[in-house]
């Protein structure tokens, strides 16, 4: 959904779009009552329709308008007009700390000043009986006057150490279970990695690393990976501050670390606390740079002041220079909050791990495996970047992978690291991209939903990536996934299994356990929903594969005929529906049909998933059309530069057409 300037809600008429995130879109919108400027947070369809997302929003809309603090975001109204929930905001200009962060490193007085306003902050939200829940960089705002503004209270919970909050008001409370998996990795506190039930001493702990990071210029647990991330925070005690700071005052340090305590009962017990000790250390730091600039200034007094003409000129000349800087660090924060991120590279390539799993056997990480698997397919949508398909990430999944190490052998520069958990019907996710030349944090998200929305999840994870790598996703093929999808979580997790031995599967007799395992598990997926058109698909390519290479049996021909009609009406632009019927046409069962099967090749390398790829190259090569070949070959080595396997196919294809010097320069 895209708001059109000159759409109006009541009085308040869109001017332009702000930025847009997992939840909703943020415009700029003047309240024609008032003539002033405000922001309009408006709630996606597609969230709308999704009562738990609801509900955050909802619980965001409360938790705001029981604060009224200098330094959170004013809520103003609340509305809902023709089918559209939306939130009207102060409109605040200025820039996120995560882009003051990525530009500049802050001097002690700074971070000092900025963190006793967020402290003041979240102690006000504390007073109220509200927790936020996902302190980070991304969810302060810092004006170009150096005042600050907390974002995003849509993970705010009420919890009850406080009595004085309205009934209505604590209706937010239950609807984030105990023990989800909450917040943003990097800055989450113990107990909330544990899944424990939380209270104010969690913010401290997350403020207590954002701090860390406004005085280091890198969070205190920014592991390779997000399971180091989060044993990290649960063992592991970060680097001291005088490591990348070493002139920062031992009273920050203190504060730092007290904040970090992972024990919640030695840390600050109040973020009231903690912005009164910042108070006292900024006013200590305040005094004392006046001590040195008096006697500086005493110094200089007794100086001759030659030259004084030509500093008044370079004064000048400085401060232009730096009006204009603070004009383009404006310019590039506003680029930064609506969504484009001009200081970023684009990506080239990307791989994305298989996701690990917090809890469980890694030798078994199928549904990981899954879920990195929908991402790729997604992104190779775009044909904007170079994303490296799931066989080549396929030996990562049940392994102990360094992420970086990784993705300098798949020679990307980029990668998407992630894990997951399940609990009972929730299914919880959490994704960092990583920079591969220096392994900084590009984008780090987390995402707690039920395990039935799982391909919703899916979506969201892709379009929340492709938003930051500046893509964009065709939402017809988009629209092809979901209608091929289920919501059914066992049927999921039994295709997903399926899809790890089809992997596997053999050649002969004696090596077709996997596959008639795998074909046991779509069975029983297409059994729990028989609407599932993925399952569908790849039982019958499954019973096809054991037919040509197995087993001579035409009544497995026939039953993957059966299966492939069901997955063409259920999802007929599903890109394996016409490559089981190439793979069948083109079998002796149905007489070698050539050309037919041709037809449904190029079929599916149009729908853009380059899951033909490999076939199509066989057949083009075998018919001697040896452009559309060497075409194709170049596109799965480009995706696929390392693995070994595909070029010695591709070298006996050239031998096989007696083209030996191309086959040895290959």
């Amino acid at each position: 959904m895209s708001l059109a300037p000159g759409t109006r809600f009541g009085p308040y008429e869109i001017i332009g779009a702000i930025g847009a995130g997992g939840m909703g879109e943020v415009y700029r919108a003047r309240d024609t009552r008032l003539d002033r400027t405000v922001a309009i947070k408006v709630l996606t369809a597609d969230v709308t329709r999704r009562a738990h997302l609801r509900a955050r929003f909802e619980r965001e809309a409360r938790a705001i308008s029981v604060l009224n603090h200098p330094n959170i975001c004013t809520l103003f109204d609340v509305g809902h007009e023709d089918d559209i929930d939306f939130l009207v905001m102060e409109c605040i200009e200025g820039e996120t700390l995560a882009a003051l962060l990525g530009r500049e490193r802050l001097d002690e007085q700074r971070v000092v000043d900025l963190g006793m306003q967020i402290a003041d902050a979240l102690a006000e939200a504390h007073d109220r009986s509200i927790i936020h829940r996902d302190i980070k960089p991304q969810n302060v705002i810092v004006t170009p006057r150096g005042q600050v503004k907390v974002l995003d209270f849509g993970l705010a919970k009420i919890f009850e150490g406080q009595k004085q909050v309205d009934r209505e008001t604590r209706t937010a409370s239950p609807l984030s279970q105990d023990g989800a998996l909450v917040g943003t990795g990097p800055y989450m506190s113990p107990e909330q990695v544990r899944g424990e039930p939380l209270d104010p001493r969690s913010d401290a702990f997350s403020f207590g690393a954002l701090l860390y990071e406004m005085v280091c210029g890198r969070p205190p647990f920014g592991a390779v990976t997000l399971p180091e991330t989060l044993s990290a925070i649960l063992t592991a005690e970060p680097p001291p501050l005088a490591r990348f700071a070493p002139d920062i005052s031992g009273e920050l340090q203190r504060i730092v670390r007290k904040c970090l305590e992972k024990d919640r009962t030695r840390r600050y017990q109040s973020l009231r606390d903690v912005a009164l000790d910042l108070e006292t250390l900024r006013r200590d730091l305040a005094m004392h740079r006046t001590a040195t600039d008096s006697g500086a200034s005493a110094r200089s007094s007794a100086a001759p002041d030659a030259g004084q003409a030509r500093r008044s000129v370079w004064a000048a000349v400085l401060g232009a220079a730096t009006l204009a800087l603070i004009a383009v660090a404006v310019a590039v924060s506003l680029g930064r909050l609506s969504g484009r991120h001009p200081a970023d590279p684009v990506a080239r390539s990307l791989a994305v791990l298989p996701f690990k799993p917090l809890a469980g056997d890694l030798k078994e990480n199928y549904f990981g495996l899954g879920l990195a698997d929908a991402v790729i397919t997604r992104l190779s949508q775009t044909g904007q970047l170079m994303v490296r398909p799931t066989s080549a990430m396929r030996r990562y999944a049940t392994g102990d992978t360094d992420t970086l190490n990784a993705a300098r052998e798949q020679q990307v520069d980029t990668v998407l690291d992630g894990a997951w958990q399940r609990e009972g019907d929730r299914l919880r996710v959490s994704v960092n991209l990583l920079r591969v030349s220096d392994g900084a944090s590009l984008w780090a998200e987390s995402f707690d939903v039920r395990a039935s929305e799982v391909f919703a999840l899916q979506d969201r994870v892709s379009e929340q990536l492709v938003n930051r790598l500046r893509l964009e996703l065709d939402p017809n093929r988009r629209a092809r996934l979901r209608q091929s999808g289920t919501t059914n979580p066992e049927a999921y997790d039994a295709f997903a299994k399926g899809v790890f031995y089809f992997a596997e599967r053999g050649y002969s007799q004696k090596a077709r356990d996997n596959s008639d395992r795998a074909t046991i598990l779509f069975q029983r997926a297409v059994a729990l929903d028989p609407d599932y058109a993925q399952a569908h698909a790849l039982l019958g390519y499954a019973d096809a594969w054991t037919a040509v290479f197995i087993e001579d049996n035409p009544s497995l021909i026939e039953r993957a005929k059966e299966s492939t009609r069901i997955a063409e009406r259920l999802a007929p632009n599903l890109d394996q529906v016409h490559l089981n019927w190439a793979f069948i046409l083109q079998s002796k069962y149905e007489g070698w049909r050539i050309a037919d099967a041709l037809r449904e090749q190029r079929r599916a390398e149009q729908l853009g998933t380059g899951l033909a790829d490999a076939e199509l190259a066989s057949l083009y090569v075998h018919l001697g059309f040896l452009d559309d070949w060497r075409r194709i070959l170049e596109r799965n080595i480009a995706r696929d530069p390392t693995n070994r396997q595909l070029r010695t196919v591709h070298v006996n294809e050239y031998f096989l057409l007696n083209l030996p010097e191309d086959g040895l320069a290959a």
